[in-house]
């Protein structure tokens, strides 16, 4: 069934051997080469009969052996299986002078494996720079246009969501309705699970329903395995996924061999070339799109053994298959780097887009956490990978992967272009941005290695628990308005706290600190209750200098420390009597005329009155003072 513009385009080739069913027992095992000029045979041992011009200048079309990696019932229809007198069955004898004329061809990038800063790609094009336009303003990541039916991946267009129906393709109408809601739901496009001929034959079916209704919503066949499959699929789709794990070396193993040296690890590059060098071909010929999809968990053993189980060798599997493509002058994909891990996924993509950065390469970045999960984990797990890379500036489509049905993915995926799209056009974060103090940024995108930083200690003297203001796993901080601070019960509740006879205790769950625009006012008593009894169990407040300034400002009755002081003081009279009544004052409750106390203050900070004055009046390094305070200090004045 192969048509005279393919033959044109590539001569076929075809093991030829005794019919299952039959007498033909002397039938010779053949070589059957048709072109678009004829067909010529020739014996495997013996003579040869001569082939037409042109053949030997074309890779054989290479079909996968049961012994191999696809089964001939995965790759014919059982119409087919029952009429093959003729069976697709190369053997390794196939691959000849025509294969290695392919292989010459192929401009691959220089090796990155070796010593940093030593590579051959090191050498060829010099270190690894940035990965991103911009480390301290967002920027989009410019790149060429990919075009994929109605619709265009690249720099110069809105991103592109997506998402993955869960039907069987198999189930023409039911895979129908379910790309329908997608489509009525927002996506852009909708990929499909293409595991043999049967489900490429029903692609063709969906794309025709799909025309008939009006929808022009293009689609996506997700491969692996099956070279042959994807080459029939491509007649109906208008995206073709690819996983350079599996497309062609998926199911070999490499057990029995080690990769010493470049040389050995290129020697295999000869099987998969020849397998994927047809589709790239016929994708170039229909202006149909690809993705070049490399997945943490299903890495090739070949490259597992050479680059072990890292985001390098998922950027080097990628950059194998597009160096096959760029030869053939097929430059309408794009690549994807997923990985369940938040951290390997951005680690992926940030390597591999300054491996493009420096190679000279602009093709569109597919973003996603592969298998998520469901609910908020899955949400969150996606939020964090897919977002940090659009906060770089790279991504041009994304799918949040969830295990629900496909329309729940919109409200995530379109938040996150939402957000995505802001941060490099929306004026007022772009302000925002350039509003940052200059800083050098000097993390190392290739390292795992977390950052490490210094937490709060307790030092000697201090009135309260500082380590609690962050936590080693990370903190949580948050905001509370002052106005919060007089419903204890509702903040103590939304802080994560738990509770005993209405007072407060931290947990695992409690927030670690307190973000409060300004402090409570002097008058208020039960906020400044609220908001002691929290710090008592280190859930500390961070205020704004500015904040503190302004609640000061115009107090005469305010005396304030401009630096660290400990003083003796004697209570004189005036203060027990002088003092605005109130429901519990704190001096006049707690202290009496004539009593000597230890007045610590900290500039901008917290002031305690020891031994026996329990509260504590935060009120920006200044004591409230309703009258002449003796004052005994090392120099013996007086105040």
């Amino acid at each position: 069934q192969l048509s005279v513009a393919e033959l044109r385009s590539e001569p076929a080739a075809f093991s030829l051997r005794r019919p299952q069913r039959g007498h033909h027992s002397g039938f010779p095992q053949m070589l059957l080469i048709i072109t678009a000029a004829g067909a010529s045979v020739a014996l495997f041992a013996g003579p040869t009969v001569p082939v037409s011009a042109g053949a030997a200048s074309r890779p054989a079309v290479r079909m996968m052996s049961d012994a191999g990696f696809t089964s001939k019932k995965e790759l014919l229809l059982d119409e087919e299986i029952d009429r093959s007198g003729v069976e697709a069955d190369i053997e390794e004898k196939v691959l000849d002078s025509s294969k290695l004329s392919v292989l010459d061809a192929v401009q691959w990038s220089p090796s990155a494996r070796g010593e940093p800063g030593k590579t051959p790609r090191d050498l060829a094009y010099g270190p690894l720079d940035l990965y991103a336009t911009d480390l301290y303003e967002v920027k989009r990541r410019e790149t060429r246009t990919v075009e994929c039916g109605p619709i265009k991946f690249g720099s110069e267009h809105p991103l592109v969501r997506q998402t993955m129906a869960t039907t069987l393709t198999s189930d023409v109408e039911g895979t129908i309705e379910q790309v329908i809601k997608c489509a009525d739901e927002g996506f852009d496009l909708v990929r499909v699970t293409v595991v043999g001929m049967k489900d490429a034959k029903a692609c063709m079916a969906i794309r025709k329903g799909l025309d008939e209704r009006g929808y022009d919503i293009p689609l996506c066949a997700d491969m692996h395995f099956a070279p042959k499959v994807a080459l029939a699929v491509a007649d109906a789709v208008e995206k073709i996924r690819i996983n350079p794990g599996n497309f062609v070396d998926g199911r070999k193993t490499f057990e029995e061999t080690v990769y010493e040296t470049d040389e050995d690890y290129f020697k295999e590059r000869a099987f998969f070339v020849e397998a994927f060098t047809p589709l790239v071909e016929k994708c170039k010929a229909l202006n149909r799109a690809m993705r070049i999809g490399t997945n943490h968990g299903s890495l090739s053993a070949r490259v597992l053994s050479f680059y072990g189980d890292t985001p390098r060798g998922m950027v080097e599997s990628a950059i194998e298959f597009a160096d096959i493509c760029r030869s053939l002058d097929f430059h309408n994909f794009v690549f994807s780097m997923k990985a369940s891990n938040p951290l390997v996924m951005v680690q992926a993509y940030r390597l591999l887009a300054a491996e493009m950065r420096r190679l000279g390469w602009d093709y569109p970045l597919h973003l996603g956490v592969t298998e998520a999960g469901e609910g908020e984990d899955g949400r969150m797990k996606s939020a964090i990978g897919i977002g940090a890379l659009l906060a770089d500036g790279l991504g041009d489509t994304i799918r949040v992967s969830l295990t629900e049905d496909p329309e729940c993915e919109y409200a995530p995926c379109n938040r996150l272009a939402e957000i995505g799209t802001a941060r490099h056009s929306d004026s007022a974060e772009l302000a925002g941005q350039r509003a940052v103090a200059s800083y050098t940024d000097s993390r190392d995108f290739q390292s795992f290695a977390r950052r490490s930083g210094r937490l709060p200690e307790q030092q000697e003297g201090d009135q309260l628990d500082y380590r609690g203001l962050l936590n080693r796993d990370g903190s949580v901080l948050s905001a509370v308005e002052p106005e919060a601070l007089r419903e204890p019960q509702q903040l103590y509740a939304s802080l994560g706290c738990k509770t005993v006879v209405g007072l407060p205790f931290k947990d695992i769950s409690t927030t670690d600190a307190l973000l409060l625009s300004a402090p409570p006012p002097l008058d208020d008593t039960l906020g400044r209750q609220t908001l002691k009894r929290l710090m008592d169990v280190a859930i500390l407040p961070v205020i704004p200098a500015a904040a503190l300034a302004a609640a000061l400002a115009g107090r005469s009755d305010l005396v304030r420390f401009v630096a660290p002081v400990a003083y003796e003081v004697v209570v004189p009279s005036l203060v027990a009597h002088e003092l605005p009544e109130r429901e519990s004052s704190p001096v006049g409750e707690h202290l009496e005329s004539g009593a000597r106390v230890l007045v610590q203050a900290t500039c901008g900070g917290w002031l305690q009155l020891a031994p026996d004055y329990e509260s504590q009046l935060l009120c920006g390094g200044a004591v409230a003072a309703a009258g002449w305070v003796e004052e005994r200090a090392e120099g013996g004045t007086t105040a």
